[in-house]
């Protein structure tokens, strides 16, 4: 597995999207209350012209606001589930789905970031694939080497799914719920990284 200590976002992200096409952009010192980690990650994304808002969305941080002993710093697009820090426990993630109690993430904010960082680029990539029904064997076909990524469990979007790395190549698969088989994404920065797969027999990609 690979650990996700490893992922060094701003390579990451320049894999991605290209060199940054601006300079860092620090947070004003009202911010300074905030995670360390999530200071840093908002300041080193401000750095590319791209929104990472494709499934989630980051709370403005000079917006966050703490209630009831929680800091909502992140929702998912259609307002069904909140993430949140306690500011006495600052490298702690707590996640919970609309009018639900608030349960623990596994990850560390900094991990969690990461996590979310890979998420949004695989989902909103231009270069993107998906596939539904996939049995196993095929599966593999398409994995090829990847690595899977060693990130905490969480229960959205559902829960179960897997993360895949291969250099650039960034892959996701999830049990599928309606049949046998799996649910598959995989994206890359170039087509040119995935033309392979379009030729693969009794694989029916939709994008």
């Amino acid at each position: 597995m690979i650990d996700p200590a490893t992922i060094e976002l701003p390579r990451f992200l320049a894999a991605w999207f290209g060199p940054p096409a601006a300079d860092e952009k620090p947070l004003p010192e009202s911010c300074d209350w905030l995670p360390s980690a999530l200071r840093e990650w908002h300041e080193l994304v401000s750095k590319w012209d791209v929104d990472l808002s494709f499934v989630t969305r980051m709370t403005p941080p000079d917006n966050i606001k703490v209630s009831d002993g929680k800091a909502i710093f992140m929702s998912d697009c259609g307002g069904e589930w909140y993430w949140s820090f306690d500011p006495a426990m600052p490298d702690r993630v707590f996640n919970a789905e609309f009018d639900e109690p608030w349960e623990s993430n596994s990850e560390s904010m900094a991990e969690f970031l990461k996590h979310r960082t890979v998420m949004e680029v695989l989902f909103g990539a231009d270069t993107r694939m998906r596939a539904s029904l996939v049995p196993d064997e095929l599966v593999q076909g398409i994995l090829g080497s990847a690595e899977e990524v060693d990130f905490g469990a969480w229960q959205w979007p559902v829960p179960g799914y897997r993360i895949f790395m291969r250099g650039d190549v960034l892959a996701q698969i999830i049990r599928c719920e309606d049949g046998p088989g799996w649910d598959v994404d995989i994206a890359a920065p170039k087509a040119e990284a995935l033309s392979g797969l379009r030729e693969m027999a009794n694989v029916k990609w939709l994008g």
